[in-house]
């Protein structure tokens, strides 16, 4: 079991800050409290005064329209959340969100289902989705759509986009790629706008003007004559896709408009989603761990419910090297 001697070892301070920091002192900075706290929640910390074996039935929702990427994604987000619940003698009840319900009320999904709280795995925060979210008075923890709402009920955990997008520039740069552009689906604009923002500070990090001529966030109907305008236009010579389905889309245009993937275009999708791992060209992409956000997501939860709270747990990646980028 984690101590906080532990939490001490892995920060270099002492363990009186480090039980001030979880135990509500008020004579520690907010900074380092957060930071204690995030160690805490990494490791897997505990309150002693709490037993490990909680015996709480939590909730794992999910939207009933899910698409089969999508559900792909969330399996082994799920699967890394059980593994930890199983653990501590905890169960899990999944529940689906209909897609014709209006209103949605999370509050009272997890109240009439006898939660102590609930992972949200959702395609899109819509607005009625983001009230809602507002109006929680139950723990929550939300994978990978940060929506910016500051509750000590609320969780996040998701990919760093920073390092993500970083990693992604810096893999076109290393090709002699200028021209670096980021593509996306309308759908979710919370993390498009996530991903825009790693982008954006990825390519200054690198001595790169943002040009906002290099974004292209366009609707599913008319994707396959918006990327070849798109691609005409700003002369790209390398394009970072929000996921991997995009990236496979656009592969697919571009071949059989005549231009060669990787000769003229390099192309790296996002999520290292097993089912296109087998195209030709083989799709580069961003891997990460999707088992260890879950597991991460029921450590931030349990937290959440004991009183530890970090507002944003995070993620690193790494970009897997394929036949669709230059070598």
């Amino acid at each position: 079991m984690v101590t906080i001697k532990d939490i001490s070892d892995s920060l270099g301070i002492s363990i009186s800050s480090v039980s001030k920091a979880l135990n509500g002192g008020t004579d520690i900075s907010q900074k380092t409290r957060e930071k204690v706290i995030e160690v805490a929640n990494e490791l897997g910390y505990i309150k002693k005064n709490i037993s490990n074996k909680l015996n709480l039935k939590l909730g794992i929702i999910v939207d009933q329209n899910c698409d089969e990427y999508k559900k792909i994604l969330n399996y082994d987000i799920i699967q890394g959340f059980n593994s930890e619940c199983i653990k501590d003698g905890n169960s899990t009840s999944i529940i689906y969100l209909k897609s014709e319900v209006k209103k949605i009320c999370i509050d009272s999904i997890i109240r009439s289902n006898n939660l102590s709280g609930a992972l949200l795995l959702l395609n899109n925060i819509s607005d009625s989705m983001r009230r809602s979210i507002l109006k929680l008075s139950y723990p929550i923890v939300i994978v990978n759509s940060y929506v910016n709402i500051d509750k000590q009920n609320i969780g996040y955990v998701g990919i760093d986009m920073i390092d993500a997008m970083s990693k992604v520039v810096k893999c076109f740069v290393d090709m002699g790629h200028e021209k670096i552009s980021f593509v996306s689906i309308k759908g979710n604009d919370y993390v498009y706008q996530d991903k825009l923002v790693g982008y954006i500070a990825a390519l200054t990090s690198f001595g790169i003007n943002y040009n906002p001529d290099n974004v292209l966030n366009v609707s599913s109907e008319d994707f396959d004559l918006q990327i070849l305008k798109f691609v005409d236009s700003v002369h790209t010579n390398a394009i970072c896709a929000d996921n991997d389905f995009t990236a496979y889309r656009i592969l697919n245009i571009l071949i059989n408009k005549g231009y060669r993937v990787p000769e003229d275009i390099s192309i790296i999708g996002f999520d290292n989603n097993f089912i296109f791992n087998y195209l030709n060209p083989s799709l580069s992409t961003v891997n990460y761990d999707k088992f260890e956000l879950g597991v991460k997501a029921y450590f931030s939860l349990k937290n959440i419910i004991n009183g530890n709270n970090i507002s944003k747990m995070q993620i690193k990646c790494d970009v897997l090297k394929r036949e669709s980028t230059k070598i």
